[in-house]
């Protein structure tokens, strides 16, 4: 089993900022409140699943897109939400 090599803090964060949301707009996207994210970032305190996964949809980010770049992996490009699957012919 791979070993997370970034706290989920900490790739919050930077995920976050990357996409330019302050925490309020997060908070908003997510249903989260922005304090609970707050804690979150500064691991003060672990999500819950159910969180983790409010916080993915909010950001726009797959929960399996989470997993591989918390080991330090890319998702592959054909799993990528960005990537839809080709229409049926």
């Amino acid at each position: 089993m791979a070993i997370a090599t970034i706290s989920f803090g900490k790739w919050l964060q930077e995920t976050r900022l990357s996409r330019r949301f302050d925490l309020d707009t997060l908070a908003h996207r997510s249903g989260v409140d922005r304090s609970s994210i707050n804690r979150v970032e500064r691991e003060v305190s672990q999500p819950t699943l159910y969180t983790a996964v409010r916080l993915c949809e909010g950001l726009e980010i797959g929960p399996d897109e989470l997993v591989w770049e918390l080991q330090g992996r890319e998702l592959p490009p054909d799993m990528r939400r960005d990537n839809p699957p080709d229409p049926p012919v």
